[in-house]
């Protein structure tokens, strides 16, 4: 099953196409950065404009391990622009697939609204 690649952006890391685009988030008042692969097994959101930059993993795999498959919150290491360029879209899927290591956070509504 392909998916919907209208009005969004791909981006080509390590000879893997991601497919990514902002919206909207339609139960909170920010703006939501998508990142994923077209078999979506990595399905990434980063929401925009927060204090506490992280990232949500909601695919199959996050730094190549296997997940649960349910929303597993990471700290970002890397600080997030005003303006989303595919230079940091790049950065974030290659910290995404290939970093180790990533910080896990836990949901508390406040300091990660998402």
């Amino acid at each position: 099953m392909s998916v919907l690649k209208k009005n969004r952006r791909t981006i080509n890391v390590e000879d893997v196409q991601y497919v990514w685009y902002i919206c909207p988030d339609e139960d909170s008042p920010y703006n939501i950065l998508h990142i994923f692969t077209e078999d979506k097994s990595i399905v990434l959101a980063v929401p925009l404009e927060v204090e506490n930059h992280y990232i949500i993993s909601k695919g199959r795999i996050f730094q190549k391990k296997k997940t649960s498959g349910t929303w597993e919150r990471y700290q970002l290491p890397m600080k997030m622009e005003n303006v989303i360029t595919p230079a940091l879209v790049a950065s974030i899927i290659r910290w995404s697939v290939d970093g180790n290591e990533a910080e896990s956070v836990n949901w508390d509504g406040k300091s990660y609204p998402l």
